[in-house]
Order: C-alpha cells, then structure tokens, then sequence
C-alpha cells in the first residue's frame, strides 16, 4: 500500500517465530521512524439445534359399506417432525349420511404429541342414508400447525324397481300377455329377490314365464328371482285370460332380503 506494508499469517504455534525482512529506500534527509503492529483475530463457534413438530393425519377403515350397517375408522395423528406439538385437536366434520351420538361435529383433545409419537382415535359411525360421503378432518396443534384430510366413503343403499306393462283393454274370453319389468336401480346387491303377481277377480291364469308357480287358492303367481346385481334387469310374461266384465286391479310386488 502507500504508507505500509502487510502480511497475513494463517497460523503461529506456540514458541514459534517468524523473520519478516522489508528493504526500504529513502528519499529524504534526517530522522525516518518505523513502526509495526502486530493484531490477532478470535474466533469461536457454537452449535444449536432447530426443531420442527410436523402433523400427519392417516386414516384406517373401509371404503364402501351397505346403508344401515356400523361405520368404524382407526385415524392415527402422527408427529413426524423433530419438535413437540402442543395441545393437539381433532375436529371431525360428519355429513348426514352418517351418524354419530353427539352430533354433526365432533372436537376431540389428543394432546402434546413429542416427535415420533403416534396416537390412534376410533370414530364410530353409522350408515344412514345412501351414496357418496365425506367426513372432514382438521388436526391443529396450539403452535400454529394444521393438517386437513378428507374420508370417502360409500354408502351402498339396495333398491329395486319393479314396472308392469300389458293391454289395458281386454274383450271377455280374449288371452292378454302381460310383461313384468324388475330392476336393481340401486348400488348394493339384493339376495332372494321374490317376484308376485296376484290376478284380479276378471282374469284367469294360463302361463307365466320363467319357472312361475301359480297358486289357484290365492290367486298368486311366485317367483324366485334369486339374486339380483346393480343395473340387473329381468322382464317376465304372464299370459291371461279376460272372463268377467269390468274394471280390474293387477297387483304386483318385488321383495329382497334387505326388505
């Protein structure tokens, strides 16, 4: 530099010397002074750790279920993280399709959780009315952290459909065919599906298709259509015979097991 001159050493051991020589040229007469400075630098370093509590929310439980049966799921509140969380909640948000004692939402206290620990909360619902459903689930701890999740569920609700087509006009001693339509229009399987037919005073039995057995003292034509998948249809014929004058009712039911 202009008025000085520097070194730096990385490193002195103790007792050890070190010779630094400078050749100088004067450029005036008289008294020249010199100087130097000799400066040391501290240094020392520290460790500390950062922690970082983290939710998890998981759930354990089916995924389809039949209207009217016991819903039960397993959620487990993990922390994953290296922190504890504090004062952890669980709210769950249940839809009208299912049902729980104490009503549509529920808050329950699960406490600090310290890093690792998991804990398991059962959640015990009943299945009351058909199609999809989705219970909601917010996990919050009092230092700020939230986890959400959402539960699919569905709901299977049996149902059948059951439709009579035929001539509504009908000359005394004139045959008629008359044509049962059953379907499963809902999403669950109905087992010992049982088809009947009463006949009306005016007409008399002659056949009925698909194996029918035909009761003379009830007037009743029985079917065991046995079981009966989502989107099954059957279309049975009866063929009757007009005898009387009138007006008359055709009565006919569809029943499963599921009622």
């Amino acid at each position: 530099a202009d008025d000085r001159v520097t070194w730096k050493l990385s490193s002195l051991d103790p007792g050890a010397q070190q010779k630094l020589s400078v050749k100088l040229i004067p450029s005036r007469r008289g008294e020249i002074e010199l100087s130097s400075k000799v400066r040391f630098t501290g240094q020392t370093a520290g460790k500390f750790v950062v922690s970082e509590p983290m939710i998890g929310v998981t759930v354990e439980g089916p995924e389809k279920v039949l209207i009217g049966e016991p819903v039960a799921h397993v959620i487990k509140i993990a922390n994953t993280g290296t922190g504890t969380a504090r004062d952890v909640t669980l709210e769950a948000l249940i839809p009208q399709g299912l049902k729980h004692p104490r009503g549509e939402r529920l808050l329950m206290e699960i406490g600090s959780l310290e890093a690792g620990e998991v804990r398991e909360v059962r959640l015990a619902l009943a299945a009351i009315e058909g199609g999809d459903q989705k219970i909601k689930l917010a996990a919050e701890s009092s230092n700020s952290l939230r986890k959400l999740e959402t539960v699919n569920l569905m709901v299977a609700a049996p149902s059948l459909a059951l439709k009579l087509d035929g001539p509504g006009l009908r000359y005394k001693g004139r045959q008629g065919v008359y044509t049962l339509h059953v379907e499963n229009d809902g999403t669950a399987v109905s087992e010992n599906v049982r088809l009947r037919h009463r006949l009306p005073n005016g007409f008399e039995f002659v056949k009925a298709g698909s194996n029918g057995k035909y009761d003379a003292q009830s007037r009743v034509i029985d079917w065991f259509l046995g079981e009966m998948k989502p989107g099954d249809k059957q279309e049975i014929s009866v063929e009757l015979v007009a005898v009387n004058f009138g007006n008359f009712t055709h009565e006919v039911a569809v029943v499963s097991e599921q009622g």
